[in-house]
């Protein structure tokens, strides 16, 4: 995807450049949002958004970097923050929680969409 590093040849170029693809990557993570939402996206990046080329670059790409961003860290058998957010979202159903007395939730400003398929699984468990 040589889009993505177009213009930003050395790493001072393109490290900020990477962090806004990391953390766009997190929120789609948190979101909960599947590959099949973000090939629509794609299709549309195809046609153009009216939006800087780089980030239409990235957007035409996005299931590809995405998936080559989770394969990385599941060799390294390390998760972001998105990915155990969703892994949690996607697996909860099939949690246990009769070894608990007590689930507390608490500190919450605003609820990702992995973080609301929790508690609608868990809440209806713990009263």
């Amino acid at each position: 995807m040589p889009g993505i590093i177009k213009g930003r040849t050395t790493f001072a170029e393109f490290f900020p450049w990477a962090q806004e693809i990391v953390s766009f990557i997190e929120q789609l993570d948190l979101e909960d949002v599947h590959d099949s939402q973000l090939m629509a996206v794609e299709k549309s990046a195809a046609i153009g958004y009216e939006i800087p080329p780089a980030v239409n670059d990235i957007l035409k790409n996005i299931v590809k970097i995405r998936r080559a961003y989770h394969d990385y860290f599941k060799k390294q058998q390390r998760y972001p923050r998105g990915m155990r957010y969703q892994a949690a979202a996607q697996n909860a159903a099939g949690a246990d929680l009769s070894a608990f007395d007590a689930v507390i939730f608490a500190g919450f400003f605003y609820l990702h969409k992995s973080e609301q398929k929790v508690l609608k699984i868990f809440l209806p468990l713990t009263r």
